[in-house]
């Protein structure tokens, strides 16, 4: 490889010094845990960011195959989220310079430099369910494995809609291996195999119990795939990301956040709507957003005077009253078979011929405008008198308590109660949508007979 093609490889500055004649030799933080044998090395680098923090893993990259790998350990390395594998060597005995004009290090080089380009996207996707399949296709010894990972733990895949970590949310333990859920166990790593997440900046998560929601989660994930697996560091400090030994973690991940499906563990995260294709997009915080501002006696009075609709109202408070100021709950209702379909909620809180939503109250101890309280309910407004053809459902959007849910039923005029207690002491901010029959955050509730046989 010539000095000319090197000074196009804007992420390997190190590398560039080296051969072009500077006395510089990078500086290596040199793992401990190797214990003077070789080891197996995977590095992936997200393309999904920006090229400034691509340039600093590449510095790191060339810092493993300057200084910190031992002669003799296998290096691999996987362009991220797709996990394609850009090469893999020996790596050389010698210096550095020695290192770098090895014929294997110098064919692998231009790989490198082709597979690192930014893609253009700022999500800096790793796809971690996919790395243990990744690490059993490419490795070649039976050394011990370190794994290192330039991107963001916050888990984005726009083909598995409902589970990104986005938004304050992040997976209850019980999805681990779970066959609807996309963080399978079938592909196992290698035994002691040991992981770094190189992030790209400090600000990755939503805020401190996002974050360590999320960090429990990767780490009980990881201990799932293999005997002595962990992730080890988790850390926005490139020059740290081959540090293994002292680990930032240590000890055995215990399961703590029961259950299957979504939760939503940020305190700070602003209230979003998802998009048919998963995407999360920000709306305002006033409580009547995008639905009708009447009062619910209003509400009942027409529904009772119409036999051509069908209303459906939800009062709700905590368990006790005053557990939780800030519940917010929320009902969606599907309606099939007429002339027009859909689903009505916060998402689409009107559609031509299925119906509206009235109010979204985004927590129980909101305001109005002058400063009185508002009220904590909201309804629907349906366009069918068929029972059969409505699927409603409430959702535990944010909470920190159970609650208790008055139910009004207007059908054909007629007005119908029931009281339903929801025993769910979390939200998941909507993002079980597409699994939410299997979620303790949504309720189906019964339209035909009312009755109280819904899950309580």
């Amino acid at each position: 490889m010539s000095p000319k093609t090197i000074n196009r490889v804007v992420p390997f500055v190190v590398l560039v010094a080296l051969l072009t004649g500077c006395n510089h030799r990078p500086t290596a933080t040199a793992p401990t845990d190797h214990r003077g044998g070789n080891v197996e090395w995977i590095v992936g680098v997200s393309n999904d960011q920006p090229k400034a923090n691509i340039d600093s893993a590449g510095i790191e990259v060339a810092k493993l195959i300057t200084a910190t790998a031992k002669p003799g350990d296998w290096i691999h390395i996987v362009s991220l989220p797709d996990h394609l594998t850009v090469g893999s060597f020996v790596v050389p005995e010698g210096s550095a310079r020695t290192r770098l004009r090895d014929q294997g290090v110098r064919e692998f080089m231009p790989k490198l430099v082709a597979a690192f380009q930014p893609s253009g996207e700022t999500g800096a996707r790793i796809d971690l369910p996919a790395l243990a399949s990744t690490v059993g296709s490419i490795r070649r010894s039976d050394l011990p494995c370190r794994v290192v990972l330039f991107g963001s733990p916050i888990y984005q895949d726009p083909t598995k809609v409902g589970w990104h970590f986005n938004d304050g949310g992040a997976a209850l333990d019980e999805s681990i291996g779970d066959s609807d859920s996309p963080f399978g166990t079938t592909y196992q790593l290698p035994e002691g195999c040991k992981v770094v997440i190189a992030t790209p900046g400090p600000r990755w998560g939503e805020d401190k119990p996002h974050k360590d929601a999320v960090t429990h989660f990767w780490r009980l994930y990881i201990q799932s795939l293999g005997t002595d697996c962990d992730l080890v560091r988790l850390t926005n400090a490139p020059q740290t990301a081959f540090v293994f030994d002292p680990p930032q973690f240590t000890g055995k991940e215990e399961v703590k956040h029961t259950g299957f499906g979504m939760k939503r563990f940020a305190f700070a995260a602003v209230r979003t709507k998802y998009d048919d294709d998963g995407t999360s997009v920000p709306i305002d915080g006033r409580a009547e957003d995008g639905a009708v501002g009447k009062s619910m006696d209003a509400v009942i009075r027409e529904g009772q005077a119409d036999a051509s609709k069908t209303i459906v109202i939800a009062k709700w408070e905590s368990i006790p009253a005053a557990a939780d100021p800030n519940i917010d709950l929320d009902l969606w209702a599907t309606v099939t078979g007429g002339s027009a379909t859909g689903e009505i909620s916060f998402k689409n809180p009107v559609i031509e011929g299925v119906g509206r939503l009235y109010r979204d109250v985004r927590r129980t101890g909101s305001t109005n405008p002058d400063g009185t309280p508002l009220e904590t309910w909201e309804g629907l407004e349906l366009e069918a008198t068929n029972l059969d053809s409505i699927k409603l459902w409430i959702n535990v959007y944010s909470a920190q308590a159970p609650s208790k849910v008055r139910l009004i039923r207007i059908h054909k005029g007629i007005k119908t109660e029931r009281v339903v207690t929801i025993n769910c002491n979390f939200g998941d901010g909507g993002q079980n949508q597409h699994h939410r029959a299997r979620s303790a955050a949504w309720v189906q509730i019964s339209m035909d007979k009312f009755v109280n046989s819904d899950r309580e």
